[in-house]
């Protein structure tokens, strides 16, 4: 089997990747990762890493981390999922960043999720990221203004498919507490009066609320 390593070409390997791997492969060998700040020993343990895969995955991370001050957001220049959180992959699972920057500092997943303090989903700074629930997470977001005034569309559509049972698992009351807003306002959504344009199904956070709310 031919060997490899940093500066070698590998065939059927795109310039990017292969400029990706000398650089990983170089800051795996030197153990020089490059962040400002340093990485728990419990992290590996917690991610089921050999030593091996430890290392890859610090430098893969520092590679895409864009790491700057403490305060400032680090834009994850790696792939992006959809919902715009950045993900990276290993061979056994893909993890969204800024879960793996806040294991890398503190040594254990965050309880029972990690929510960003700068409300920017790709930034991947370990100091940007709380532990908290998704209700807190939403009246973090809902008093910051990232959600307006009124709902958004995704809580308006779970608001309506709580409306569809009968009697809704919750009541009006429960469900507006749930969301910061009033219960007359959750009953104007169950009566078509308002939001009649959306489809009455679960939805983004605001499922997770709810799911929060029931257990």
């Amino acid at each position: 089997m031919p060997q490899t390593g940093p500066g070698m070409d590998v065939p059927g390997r795109s310039a990017d990747a292969q400029e990706c791997y000398n650089v990983t492969s170089a800051l795996v060998q030197e153990g020089n990762h490059s962040l400002p700040f340093p990485v728990h020993r419990g992290a590996a343990a917690v991610l089921g890493f050999s030593p091996k895969q430890m290392a890859s995955a610090v430098a893969r991370f520092a590679r895409c981390a864009s790491p700057k001050g403490p305060n400032e957001c680090w834009p994850w220049r790696g792939y992006i999922e959809p919902a715009g959180y950045g993900v990276i992959g290993f061979t056994s699972q893909n993890i969204r960043v800024h879960r793996l920057a806040f294991v890398l500092l503190h040594g254990h997943l965050p309880d029972p999720m990690g929510c960003h303090r700068c409300h920017n989903r790709a930034c991947c700074n370990p100091w940007h990221i709380r532990e908290g629930t998704a209700r807190s997470n939403w009246l973090d977001a809902h008093e910051r203004g990232t959600h307006a005034s009124k709902l958004p569309s995704d809580t308006a559509r779970t608001v309506k498919w709580i409306g569809t049972f009968d009697p809704p698992p919750l009541s009006s009351y429960a469900v507006g507490k749930l969301f910061d807003v009033d219960g007359s306002a959750i009953r104007q959504i169950w009566a078509g009066k308002t939001w009649a344009f959306v489809s009455a199904k679960p939805a983004g956070e605001a499922i997770g609320i709810v799911m929060e709310a029931l257990s």
